[in-house]
């Protein structure tokens, strides 16, 4: 995936390099008062984007990003949402597209989607 901004085309990669990064930004302990941590950080970051969280699509963004040139940062990230000519609901469409089709990641983003409309289909 790629993006212009500011005349600079910046590249996403949703490889391991990036599941790996992802996964270790959010850990969980496996069971209560173990001190033994699962990484869930693309569960997690998945799931807030099918919220639509503008957060969440920066930090996935810029995890995306690492090791790419150029290299995207925070500011230049939170300048293009700000702009009102970004379409953030299509970016949204873009980076669930790459995660579902990445090799990487698009079996736990069929989990979580599933896991999610599982939960619906109990509410109603």
């Amino acid at each position: 995936m790629e993006l212009v901004i500011n005349e600079k085309t910046y590249s996403f990669n949703f490889g391991m390099r990036f599941l790996k990064d992802i996964n270790k930004k959010i850990e969980t302990p496996i069971d209560f008062g173990s001190s033994i941590k699962q990484q869930i950080g693309l569960r997690y970051y998945v799931s807030l984007l099918l919220d639509e969280d503008v957060e969440a699509l920066s930090m996935v963004l810029l995890t995306a990003n690492a090791g790419q040139k150029p290299n995207l940062t925070p500011t230049v990230i939170e300048n293009y949402f700000d702009d009102p000519e970004t379409d953030l609901d299509d970016l949204f469409e873009r980076v669930m597209e790459g995660l579902e089709t990445a090799n990487a990641t698009k079996k736990t983003v069929a989990k979580v989607k599933e896991n999610l409309e599982e939960a619906k289909a109990i509410q109603e």
